[in-house]
């Protein structure tokens, strides 16, 4: 028997154990009678039944024979089978029985399966931008809702898609960026989706102790002690928020006063008070930056506390100060306790809802001062036993249980660099090695869906890691009247990983459904080593089940938070040309990493498609 015929008697008796494994699967599946759904169930089920099989051996002789190797498939199974056989069946013997799937149930060709893909993107994310084929979500800050610059910005540099993460903010500030969007968007012609993610289990770090709400207002000063740079402030309503890090008021120190106040300040105005101090100063306003905030100077050093009484003057022609209004500075929150946690150190996860910070436990025979946390979730801590490991902040900390007490989980730190970690609130906690019984919906999260489902175009569910999750969401949209608004399951969780094959299948035909890489916890679930490796795994079965997949997780984030460009970060965005939809966060530099990015994506289209280099014309100087 030559090479020829081996190699097509495998293939034949690999096309026939893959098409009675997947039509015996797909009897127990619930029946459709849309054909594009079980083209979508079969080539999945093709997929996988292919990939359990060892093919290390076949495909060098694939390659061999001049065929296309069994790498590229994702998209046809079954068809790429069947064309690799019909072009063996020309060289084997005349008695040779042509092969042939005897399945009663259609599989898709590749060009099926792209345009299956392309629609079920276009629904989910609507189309991309006029040169580009991979939609771009951004995390719309704070600031979105007042800022017609920034949403405007945001558009005219290729964002397809409005991220809200409920995590942040509040419905009154949704909603304004939801209108403004919506508005924005409509001028300018650039269409853009409102996408809303709801938070699951708020596997999160509680709040810390803050220091006294005191705030110094800092001059810059040369060598001779003359004031060369005053303080910069940034005036904010007290009513929408402590603006966040945008890069034309990164140095900017955030200042609250009442709304009713600030929207009656102009150019020029001064605002008197003596400090904690009992020193007179003054602080002049310079310029407007949106309907909430005033970017403002003050020349000397200054301290500030809340309830501190200002006077509102404003100049006349006689050019005399006219006071306008007394008021009083509102509340605001000091800075979180400073607290940092290096090898060694213990740390009290705590069951309570108290402030962390510093507590006295008894530990090994004696009394020693340790940091604390409480989890926004406590029921998380009950199923966690003795060894188990816990991550903190996105990997940043790393630590092991070492005891239970009745007070909360005693953690040992073991992984924390040279210079020790900052521990902050509201950070995310992972246990890779537990199994938390957690519901995949949160009381929060059913009473947003009121909102979300009468607001958005597409609502995310956090912490997916079964079919049951997704029946739990579709059962509340379906109750609010919403079957027509998709999902997007947010894979982040070893378990999720595991069940995705599961959850695919249950979902194709009952619900639009797209899946979140969501890059960040996977790697501190499963190991950064690992994340290559399973992102890819990720985009083989979503391309097999024609499900649309969003590449998320700190995308160009350094260019992003800080200004800067990083090679490595550059090299992964190229990479995520392979997804239909690539997620941004929010950052100082947003809008720069925005046009990179879509630069980036627009190059990287003309070169790959999925895994398939596309071999455009290569050009050389001198040949």
């Amino acid at each position: 028997m030559n090479d020829l015929e081996t190699l097509y008697r495998r293939l034949s008796e690999l096309q026939h154990k893959i098409d009675v494994r997947t039509q015996t699967v797909l009897q127990t599946l619930p029946e459709t009678q849309n054909p594009k759904v079980m083209m979508s169930r079969s080539n999945l089920l093709d997929y996988l039944h292919l990939r359990e099989e060892d093919l290390s051996d076949l495909q060098p002789s694939l390659m061999q024979a001049g065929l296309a190797s069994l790498s590229r498939v994702e998209s046809g199974v079954m068809s790429s089978l069947q064309s690799m056989l019909q072009i063996l069946e020309k060289a084997q013997p005349e008695n040779t029985p042509a092969s042939e799937s005897q399945s009663d149930f259609p599989r898709p060709d590749p060009q099926q399966s792209a345009e299956l893909l392309e629609e079920r993107a276009r629904t989910l994310f609507g189309g991309a931008s006029e040169n580009r084929k991979v939609s771009i979500m951004v995390t719309l800050p704070s600031e979105a809702a007042w800022s017609d610059e920034l949403v405007t910005l945001l558009l005219q540099q290729g964002m397809n898609l409005a991220r809200i993460n409920t995590a942040h903010d509040n419905p009154k500030l949704w909603q304004e960026m939801v209108e403004r969007v919506r508005r924005l968007a409509l001028d300018l012609n650039k269409p853009c989706r409102i996408m809303v993610d709801l938070c699951g289990p708020k596997l999160r770090t509680g709040p810390l102790e803050r220091e006294s709400a005191a705030l110094h207002l800092k001059v810059q000063r040369n060598l001779l002690g003359l004031t060369h740079e005053p303080a910069k402030i940034l005036l904010y309503s007290d009513q929408h928020g402590k603006p966040g890090a945008l890069s034309d008021v990164k140095d900017y120190q955030p200042l609250p006063v009442p709304y009713a106040v600030l929207r009656g300040f102009k150019s020029g105005d001064k605002l008197l008070f003596t400090d904690s101090r009992g020193k007179a100063r003054e602080i002049v306003l310079v310029e407007n930056h949106g309907p909430f905030q005033w970017k403002a100077l003050c020349f000397k050093p200054a301290y500030l506390m809340p309830g501190t009484e200002v006077d509102w003057v404003r100049r006349e022609k006689k050019k005399r100060y006219k006071l306008i209004k007394r008021f009083m500075l509102p509340e605001w929150m000091g800075r979180e306790v400073d607290i940092r946690l290096f090898c060694g150190d213990y740390l009290l996860l705590s069951h309570g809802e108290e402030a962390g910070g510093w507590t006295q436990i008894e530990l090994n025979g004696q009394w020693q001062q340790i940091a604390k946390i409480s989890c926004q979730t406590p029921e998380a801590l009950q199923n966690l036993a003795l060894g188990d490991p816990v991550w903190i902040d996105d990997g940043k900390l790393g630590a092991q249980i070492v005891g239970m007490r009745s007070d909360g989980v005693l953690l040992k730190i073991i992984e924390s660099g040279l210079g020790g970690v900052r521990l902050k609130e509201d950070k995310g906690l992972n246990f890779p090695r537990s199994e938390l019984d957690l519901r995949g919906l949160s009381r929060e999260d059913r009473e947003y869906l009121d909102w979300i489902s009468q607001e958005a175009d597409l609502v995310g569910l956090s912490f997916v890691q079964s079919p049951q999750d997704i029946d739990e969401l579709i059962d509340e949209l379906h109750s609010r009247g919403r079957t027509d608004l998709p999902i997007l399951a947010k894979i982040e969780t070893a378990k999720g990983v595991h069940q995705l094959p599961q959850i695919l299948l249950h979902t194709l035909g009952r619900h639009d459904l797209g899946v979140m890489i969501a890059r960040g916890d996977l790697a501190v679930e499963l190991g950064a080593v690992r994340m290559a490796e399973l992102q890819d795994e990720i985009l083989w079965l979503c391309e097999a089940a024609h499900t649309p997949v969003i590449w998320a997780t700190q995308v160009l984030e350094t260019l992003a938070k800080k200004g800067v460009t990083s090679r490595p970060e550059l090299t992964d965005a190229a990479m995520s040309v392979r997804a239909e939809c690539v997620m941004l966060n929010k950052g100082p530099y947003i809008a720069d990493a925005l046009r990179v990015l879509s630069n980036i994506l627009n190059r990287m289209q003309q070169h790959t498609s999925k895994k398939v280099s596309v071999l455009k014309p290569l050009k050389w100087d001198g040949l």
